[in-house]
């Protein structure tokens, strides 16, 4: 599950950085690129800046698919436009949405009692 986990969050990081490419978003196409680099701190806040990135990731997915929904009503498009892109577009978004679920997976447990207090969180 760990690699099906770091598989699906590289997936929609690309995905993401290529659908910010093509608006010429060049510096948010290179951090979207570069969010899958976060694995290799393996720290709690890195997964959970990975997982919040993810479900932003997902929300631009489902707006997206709103915005060209409601100019495709307006060109009158074909229904195969209609049927398909929220079809597609809701798959990137379940997607990154499952690999943000999955990365719970990856999370470091967090540090017991006994551990020197400097490692403790405050709640």
């Amino acid at each position: 599950m760990k690699v099906l986990a770091v598989a699906l969050t590289i997936f929609s990081c690309l995905v993401l950085g290529a659908h910010f490419l093509r608006a010429g978003h060049v510096v948010v196409t290179a951090a979207c690129v570069a969010l899958p680099l976060l694995l290799l701190a393996r720290r709690r806040w890195a997964v959970r800046a990975l997982q919040v990135a993810l479900v932003i990731g997902a929300g631009i997915w489902v707006w997206t698919t709103v915005a060209l929904l409601h100019a495709y009503l307006q060109e009158g498009r074909a229904l195969v436009h209609l049927i398909l892109t929220p079809a597609i577009l809701g798959t990137v978004a379940l997607i990154a949405l499952l690999a943000a679920r999955l990365l719970e997976r990856l999370l470091p447990a967090p540090p017991g009692p006994d551990a020197p207090s400097e490692m403790r969180l405050a709640a």
